[in-house]
């Protein structure tokens, strides 16, 4: 057994950024009499500081702390313009100097699939978002109920504790404003917690949905709120209450809100998936695009399709498109969108991801690849934060597609699909785009080839 002696402090200099934001060092220890190098963590850290954190806490090799002092600040250092950064858990490198922030996203992308053994085409970079702040049209707000009164804002950084913020530089105003107003309600019923969704739309007017499962007293908190949209018509166009996943409303007249992205009008609610960063959106679509290439006679396949935010725009260069998705309301906006837009080679299917590729893999293999299942010359798909489940990778490698185009939200989970679509596919092109300016999330855009 290796018997490790640890520092309780550590001085030293940031190397770089881990994928949650965290500034990342390095520390010699001695194991068995020998010294070896091991990372150490540390929040609120910035690549190029020389700090002196105080070690507390060792997950198997790895070592966390806190900054104690920083003892010469690096040239990327910078001070945050949010007075609750640090406190409030809504963002995480305000501490950081905005072309650093890119360059460190890029890197972690980099690192993480290199790491899995994955080759790429060049270096990673990372295209900016086309605004700085208040950029984030959907937002998660955290609500109590206590003692007469409202409190509303984010979670506290680690904590489940709510941060009543009284600015924020990352939501739209409309956002920030609606939780200005619910701290300033009052609230007759018993002690209670939730968190509601909130949207704005391109009109500038908000929609929320409010989750009632887990509620106590769900006619209080449906009380307060449905009072809430009827006094703020001006703000608010959309209240929507999710029950035992049924969407229900009160009976009041709900209005339509809706974005626009080349040249497209997507409609919305809610519930439905979003990317946050609508201006950035433009950015990420044209990337994708231009990774999927064109076929005026050929067929794309939009996986985890959503309300169409990637189908609709493949629909010009393309002669149809294929759009895959699970959930039954997005498919059926989906299909409203399709129509609106008058983008008729669209069509949309209600199948998991899994179940569609089993039955257009089964199709396809017997030359039976009629309607919603015709062999696609390139492959599109944008999976939630977790990737790829093993169905979904397994049935991608039966397609035989000769091209994919990869979006994803998740460096993490990106290169772990891609280390495992590497039996057959190689990485052709890759590309990050700054969806979250401030937040250490990154999205990234990867064309994949067959190998030859």
């Amino acid at each position: 057994m290796v018997k490790e002696e640890n520092p309780a402090a550590w001085r030293g200099t940031i190397d770089s950024l881990s994928q949650d934001g965290t500034g990342v060092g390095t520390v010699t220890v001695t194991a068995d009499g020998k010294e070896v190098h091991r990372a150490v963590f540390i929040p609120y850290a910035v690549p190029g500081d020389e700090v002196e954190a105080k070690i507390t806490e060792q997950r198997g090799k790895y070592l966390f702390g806190e900054v104690v002092a920083v003892i010469r600040p690096s040239q990327h250092r910078v001070q945050p313009v949010c007075p609750h950064f640090g406190v409030c858990g809504g963002c995480d490198l305000e501490h950081v100097a905005y072309e650093e922030q890119l360059r460190q996203k890029a890197r972690i992308a980099e690192f993480l699939i290199k790491r899995r053994g994955v080759a790429l085409p060049h270096p990673v970079a990372t295209l900016p978002s086309k605004e700085r702040y208040r950029y984030r049209w959907r937002s998660r707000i955290a609500v109590r109920f206590d003692a007469g009164r409202v409190v509303a804002g984010f979670r506290r950084a680690r904590s489940r504790e709510i941060v009543p913020v009284t600015t924020c530089f990352i939501v739209a105003p409309e956002i920030m404003g609606l939780i200005t107003l619910l701290n300033s309600a009052s609230y007759g019923g018993p002690a209670q917690e939730l968190e509601i969704t909130a949207v704005v739309g391109e009109h500038r007017k908000l929609g929320l949905l409010v989750p009632l499962d887990g509620v106590q007293e769900r006619k209080a908190v449906k009380a307060f709120f449905d009072s809430l949209y009827g006094e703020q018509r001006k703000l608010i166009s959309i209240l929507l209450f999710l029950e035992k996943g049924r969407l229900k409303t009160t009976g009041q007249v709900q209005e339509r809100i809706t974005y626009t992205a080349a040249g497209y009008t997507f409609s919305f609610l809610p519930e439905n998936f979003i990317q946050a960063n609508v201006a950035t959106n433009e950015t990420l679509i044209a990337t994708a695009l231009e990774f999927a290439g064109a076929s005026l006679e050929g067929v794309a396949l939009d996986l985890y399709a959503g309300i169409g935010n990637l189908s609709l725009p493949l629909a010009k260069s393309f002669g149809s498109v294929i759009a895959v998705e699970g959930n039954k309301r997005s498919c059926q906006l989906g299909s409203v969108n399709a129509a609106r837009n008058k983008a008729a080679n669209v069509l949309f299917v209600n199948h998991s991801v899994e179940s569609y590729l089993r039955e257009y893999n089964r199709r396809t293999k017997k030359g039976k690849g009629e309607e919603a299942y015709r062999v696609a010359d390139v492959i599109l798909l944008d999976p939630p934060r977790t990737g790829c489940s093993d169905a979904v990778i397994e049935g991608l490698l039966r397609t035989e597609a000769e091209r994919l185009v990869y979006v994803s939200c998740d460096p993490v989970t990106l290169a772990r699909d891609l280390a495992a679509l590497r039996k057959r596919y190689r990485v052709a092109d890759i590309l990050c785009v700054d969806m979250f300016p401030d937040i250490s999330h990154v999205e990234t855009v990867v064309r994949l080839e067959q190998k030859e």
